[in-house]
């Protein structure tokens, strides 16, 4: 399932990177000046990469991308205004979907170590 997600966010988010770069904002909702276009399409393609050669690295990924994406939320919550760190624009739909792909990656990597423990490898005798 794990994997599943870092095809699917990995897709959407390399997408979402190269559109920040033709179209400010995104969606006509999400601004993006080009380091957040950047985040995002560097973020995406790790993720497909995870997706194709996934191994114990992928759990940790998730969890690291997970901790930064929510971090990143609060930061935006915290200070308001364009942009975060002076470096990132944002706004409260941007500072919502962080946290929603932060809680996201967070459920992949803690879920891919849950569902490793549980199923039984291929031809155990459980």
């Amino acid at each position: 399932m794990a994997r599943t997600v870092a095809y699917v966010f990995g897709a959407i988010l390399t997408v979402v990177g190269l559109w920040g770069f033709l179209q400010n904002p995104v969606l006509g909702i999400f601004p993006a000046n080009s380091l957040h276009s950047v985040v995002h399409l560097g973020t995406g393609l790790i993720l497909l990469a995870i997706g194709v050669w996934w191994s114990d690295i992928g759990r940790l990924v998730f969890k690291i991308f997970g901790i930064v994406y929510v971090l990143l939320a609060i930061a935006g919550f915290v200070m308001g205004g364009d942009m975060v760190f002076g470096l990132i624009d944002n706004n409260l739909p941007d500072q919502i979907l962080h946290l929603a792909l932060g809680a996201v990656f967070l459920w992949a990597g803690f879920m891919a170590n849950r569902s490793a423990l549980a199923s039984p490898v291929a031809g155990e005798i459980v």
